[in-house]
């Protein structure tokens, strides 16, 4: 009998254990880092050329400025980038050593008010031509403390070269 409970309660904690850590799993899948708060590595032109729905703040370095919310603008900007030209028109620096052979970055903006929460990579896919993508907030850090006024935000995904013409993406 205690053979039978032991055996029981051991198979029941590895079974929880085992659901347990598959919830915390993330889909990552060709190589992809998140560089978030890109901003700072892109030139100020292609950002101010690039603002979306509801940025309130431009900040240029140490300097910010207000702007007039505009419905004309976007919610949201997808570029993707697989090649050195674009990257030169985009980026004023960026970790080194992007070979477009077989990489490529996509660069996400949109506008957040949750500028003080870090976001990583929750699932990542290619369909049919379709990359999605599933950003996320680092866990462990207070909605109410990390709220501020809207401001124009920029992932950028590193990844191994996928052969795609839509990105979608989506933050849970």
């Amino acid at each position: 009998m205690k053979q039978k409970l032991k055996k029981f309660l051991l198979i029941g904690v590895v079974a929880i254990m085992g659901a347990i850590s598959l919830m915390g799993c993330n889909n990552i899948q060709y190589n992809a880092a998140l560089f978030d708060h890109a901003n700072e590595l892109m030139h100020i032109e292609f950002l101010r050329n690039n603002l979306t729905q509801g940025t309130h703040i431009f900040f240029n370095g140490d300097e910010h400025e207000q702007i007039d919310d505009d419905s004309s603008f976007p919610a949201y900007r997808i570029h993707i980038v697989s090649n050195t030209e674009t990257f030169d028109k985009i980026f004023n620096q960026f970790p080194p050593g992007v070979n477009f052979d077989n990489e490529m970055l996509v660069v996400y903006i949109t506008t957040n008010i949750y500028i003080g929460s870090p976001y990583v990579i929750r699932n990542l896919s290619s369909s049919n031509g379709t990359l999605n993508i599933e950003l996320r907030r680092r866990s462990g850090i207070r909605i109410a403390h990390a709220a501020s006024m809207p401001e124009q935000r920029a992932f950028v995904i590193r990844m191994d070269k996928q052969y795609i013409s839509e990105v979608k993406v989506a933050f849970r």
